[in-house]
């Protein structure tokens, strides 16, 4: 079926064009004109389609995104006419993506099926304009000149000069380089076995392998045989990065531990499953009236866990995947972190603040990002940033850890929060992280990088209140 809030504004007709290439028109029309994200809406409309046309369909649509940029040099290459509507573009960047990145694709259906889409969403006038556009695009080969290497990149790889300069700046031309190549790769979905799945038995499918760089991660080819698995809590699918992350945790003890920005909830359910994973060595240690081999196993039998999140619904999706893998909810509490938090001051031995961010890590998953940060909005973030930490760090007790961490590779969002926080907070100290020495960085704080880790680019830093 097509999106009703487009099919209302265009008396949508299906016609002949596939229910593959319609979809695929339509939410990338509505990412555009809506400021929607690709993955929800693909999530949403999948399971209405077979999966030959649901694998079009993302293909298309993450397609066009990752190349849109070069997708329109090519058009304004072979137009004097850049077109105003959207419905245009999106059509000729569909044809374009198909003619020039996909194999088994007929040129006919590729230029046929975006004439009459224009037609077909009501820009019935531009439809020589499309046609020609896409002929030439097929007849005449692509030549296409660049002032310096940085536009070239910039270009071919459809991002924006100005992040792409950040990069170069922090990390090198050739990295930089790499790091818009890695995001540009297609992401294949990555999923953990929950404490529930474990207690199940249930073993990840034969299509499926373990994830290189993160423990207990696996990395699956098709997604179809783990729905069931994934609504019945026996996995839950997260990124191995934000894994990677949350298994910082497990260095610790704790009794009260916080989680501050927590939902949707991938690492708070991480969290508890490393705070209840002795509980059944528990129950036999209990029987045989043995103690704990170590003072850490005792305290994660008593690990109290609290979840807090700035929207209601947000939360609610965390207790909802809390019961789902059969877990009691954490204490959930509503608050703006930036503002205050409703605790007492040093109530905490453990704080996890998975900070709100650019997101430039995640981009290989949420590839319309490129296009939507800006420049000043970095620095906002970055100010924000600090005062979440800040408000995060007076619950701390003396001894406690915090973790501080953001899905973004850029440096104010990671190094530059930390080392300002500890310049202003001299109770604190870095912690040498127990990571592999390729995830330091400079001054004990970690990084990943989606082209040297097969990942999502986090940072993370752990602090310890000595005072």
């Amino acid at each position: 079926m097509p999106d009703k809030s487009v099919e209302k504004k265009h008396r949508f007709k299906r016609g002949k064009v596939s229910l593959a290439r319609i979809t695929a028109f339509e939410i990338l029309f509505r990412v555009e004109t809506e400021g929607a994200f690709a993955a929800p809406l693909l999530d949403a409309r999948s399971g209405r389609l077979s999966q030959q046309d649901k694998r079009l369909v993302y293909e298309l649509t993450l397609g066009v995104l990752r190349k849109k940029i070069y997708l329109d040099c090519i058009i304004k290459h072979f137009s004097t006419r850049f077109p105003k509507d959207q419905e245009v573009l999106t059509a000729l960047r569909l044809g374009l993506y198909q003619l020039l990145f996909m194999t088994g694709i007929t040129k006919y259906a590729a230029v046929n099926e975006s004439v009459l889409l224009v037609e077909k969403y009501g820009k019935k006038s531009a439809k020589a304009q499309v046609n020609a556009i896409l002929r030439r695009a097929i007849e005449e080969e692509v030549t296409l000149n660049f002032l310096d290497e940085v536009e070239e990149i910039s270009v071919l790889e459809s991002f924006p000069r100005w992040l792409l300069e950040r990069w170069i700046e922090a990390y090198s031309f050739e990295r930089a380089v790499e790091i818009a190549k890695a995001l540009n790769l297609r992401q294949q979905t990555a999923f953990r076995v929950t404490a529930k799945g474990l207690k199940k038995g249930f073993t990840p499918p034969p299509d499926t392998f373990s994830h290189p760089e993160v423990a207990d991660s696996f990395v699956a080819k098709d997604v179809s045989s783990l729905l069931k698995p994934a609504e019945e809590g026996l996995i839950y699918f997260q990124e191995p990065a934000s894994q990677f992350v949350g298994k910082l945790a497990s260095n610790f003890e704790a009794e009260n531990i916080l989680d501050l920005c927590a939902a949707p909830g991938g690492k708070t359910t991480l969290i508890a499953d490393i705070f209840s994973k002795s509980s059944e060595n528990d129950r036999m240690r209990a029987e045989s009236n043995t103690e704990p081999e170590n003072k850490a196993e005792a305290w994660v039998r008593k690990a109290k866990i609290y979840a807090g999140d700035y929207y209601f619904q947000r939360l609610k999706l965390l207790k909802e995947n809390f019961l789902r893998q059969d877990k009691e909810p954490p204490l959930l509490c509503l608050y703006d972190a930036e503002k205050g938090l409703p605790f007492k001051d040093e109530s905490f031995d453990l704080i996890i603040v998975d900070a709100p961010c650019s997101g430039t890590g995640t981009i290989r998953s949420n590839p319309e990002l490129r296009y939507r940060i800006r420049p000043e909005s970095i620095l906002e973030l970055s100010g924000k940033q600090r005062k979440i930490l800040l408000n995060a760090s007076k619950l701390l007790r003396k001894g406690g850890h915090l973790i501080y961490s953001v899905c973004s590779l850029e440096p104010e969002e990671g190094e530059d929060v930390v080392s300002q926080f500890l310049i202003e907070n001299k109770e604190f100290k870095l912690v040498l992280p127990k990571v592999p020495a390729k995830y330091i960085c400079k001054e004990r704080l970690i990084r990943t990088f989606p082209d040297r880790d097969k990942m999502d680019g986090f940072f993370a830093a752990i602090m310890q209140r000595i005072i």
